[in-house]
């Protein structure tokens, strides 16, 4: 799925109005494609517009390779695309008549949807009325209203929204497993929270003032991109594979054959894939070995930096990319520059590891 040009404007508390610009956006098919931003960025309006819920003003919108230029094109897309929506939705009556409705609707066999309900354990809750239902239930049953039919495309706007932090990681182990079934061939996850950014997806979207400010690799975002380092303060990503996992320490092999430690925040097992999420503040530069009790010490090759203030955020290029930032006093103690190498260093209690996807979509 692709938007060139897209413009779309919408009245806010009929005071006020927002413009969503969208010059160029593609969405991967077999891709699990991540929309960061904060609240009110244009994060729901895209949704809706990629689901052919809303048309906007001007632009092109592309479904399958073609152009979806009338009402009834539109139509017959928005039946391939699901959106679960952000506020949880009460239907009256049982939950199976609420699952049958939907199923109905979309003219799914009554075998797809018991197979449905297996498959997304609700056994459990099927004869019970959707007013009795948690919010964590809820949305369960919200999640299996919206794969039903098998959408080409499923849209997720923010599908943690209203539940206590418990239960929002007890839904996100659901979603994984999930998703790791084939929930849907390519999905659009809508989320403000970094961690569950780094836990879905493989591409990556940042919205601001309802533009798209970047997408491609969460490393390059994380690096380039101002106002991501506003929003989630100033990270570093580097992505490799769980070899050794232990309790709460996970060691991560990159792909250039460094390993790294970190505090896990998932359960891993070996050959998983993981983001290793490091606080640039937290990474120690020096000129010779250190020989600390950092278990994460290697050497690096400083590609540019740049100052801010009384810091100095250098950027490296090799062995991975990343960034680290000291005060500018010790980088010129240090004698550091574009081009030198040094010893980088960190602790493990100053990262985290994040299981996450290692398949990519292909781009249409």
């Amino acid at each position: 799925m692709a938007l060139e040009k897209i413009k779309h404007r919408l009245s806010l508390n009929g005071s006020s109005s927002f413009t969503l610009e969208i010059d160029n956006l593609s969405i991967a098919r077999g891709s699990k494609s991540v929309i960061l931003g904060k609240n009110g960025s244009g994060k729901s309006s895209l949704s809706r517009i990629l689901a052919f819920i809303e048309k906007p003003v001007s632009g092109k919108i592309f479904f399958n390779e073609k152009e979806v230029k009338t009402a009834r094109e539109a139509e017959i897309a928005r039946k391939r695309v699901s959106l679960m929506l952000q506020q949880p939705v009460k239907f009256s009556g049982s939950v199976y008549n609420s699952l049958r409705m939907v199923a109905s609707f979309r003219k799914v066999a009554l075998e797809e949807l018991d197979r449905k309900i297996r498959s997304f354990g609700l056994k459990d809750l099927v004869s019970r009325h959707t007013t009795e239902l948690s919010t964590g239930e809820l949305r369960r049953v919200q999640l299996a209203m919206a794969s039903l039919g098998n959408p080409e495309l499923l849209i997720l706007d923010e599908p943690t929204s209203y539940l206590d932090e418990k239960t929002r990681k007890e839904f996100l182990n659901y979603l994984e497993n999930l998703i790791e079934d084939g929930l849907s061939e390519s999905l659009v996850y809508i989320t403000h929270r970094l961690d569950e950014a780094l836990r879905i997806g493989d591409h990556y979207i940042f919205m601001e003032d309802g533009m798209v400010k970047a997408a491609g690799e969460l490393e390059n975002i994380l690096e380039d991109e101002k106002g991501f380092e506003a929003l989630f303060g100033s990270f570093s990503a580097v992505k490799g594979k769980a070899t050794d996992v232990g309790q709460s320490i996970v060691t991560v092999s990159t792909d250039s054959g460094i390993k790294l430690q970190a505090i896990s925040e998932d359960h891993m097992k070996p050959g998983d894939y993981a983001y290793i999420l490091i606080r640039n503040d937290s990474i120690v530069l020096s000129t010779e070995n250190p020989h600390s009790s950092s278990q994460n010490t290697f050497e690096a090759l400083i590609s540019s930096f740049e100052e801010s203030g009384d810091c100095v955020k250098a950027k490296f290029a090799a062995p991975f990319r990343f960034s680290a930032l000291i005060t500018k006093k010790s980088f010129l103690d240090l004698g550091l520059g574009s081009g030198k190498k040094c010893y980088v260093s960190f602790k493990a209690t100053s990262a985290r590891a994040y299981r996450t996807s290692g398949r990519k979509g292909v781009v249409v």
